[in-house]
């Protein structure tokens, strides 16, 4: 019996100190979001998450098909680590994010500057296709997440 709740209390302790890693979900990668930035979020809440400053948005498009491209340069960096486009039909919405910073991470610790290598080894390859800037792979766990 003392066995059981020794290994009980350890499993314990291993979900709570889990739980307070991931419960501060600003530096997690996960399906449909990179932090606390959401796939299909209104553009005008990136002013509740960062400082002005860190936000630069350009609109782009027609006066029928407008879009924006947004970066966000987090504290303490010189160059844009988070960059979108939105979506505008009326109001402008998120619709693809890219990661240039490596502080943004999957739960399993992969993130840019992780190898194919790392990738493999915590994650199943769903697909490999060829995309605008090399190729994408794609995970079979998070399917809407593509590694560049």
């Amino acid at each position: 019996m003392k066995k059981l709740n020794v290994l009980f209390i350890l499993l314990l302790i291993t979900m709570t100190a889990f739980a307070q890693k991931y419960s501060d979900s600003t530096w997690i990668v996960g399906e449909g979001h990179v932090g606390k930035i959401q796939i299909n979020m209104d553009e005008r809440k990136l002013s509740t998450l960062y400082k002005e400053s860190q936000i630069k948005a350009v609109k782009k498009g027609s006066d029928e098909d407008t879009y924006s491209e947004i970066s966000i340069t987090l504290t303490g960096e010189t160059k844009p680590g988070i960059m979108m486009q939105t979506m505008c039909i009326g109001d402008c919405i998120i619709a693809k994010i890219r990661l240039t910073s490596p502080l943004y991470k999957t739960i399993k610790g992969i993130g840019v500057g992780s190898s194919i290598g790392d990738l493999k080894k915590v994650y199943s390859i769903g697909r490999v296709a060829q995309g605008d800037d090399g190729l994408m792979v794609y995970i079979d766990e998070i399917p809407q997440l593509a590694f560049i």
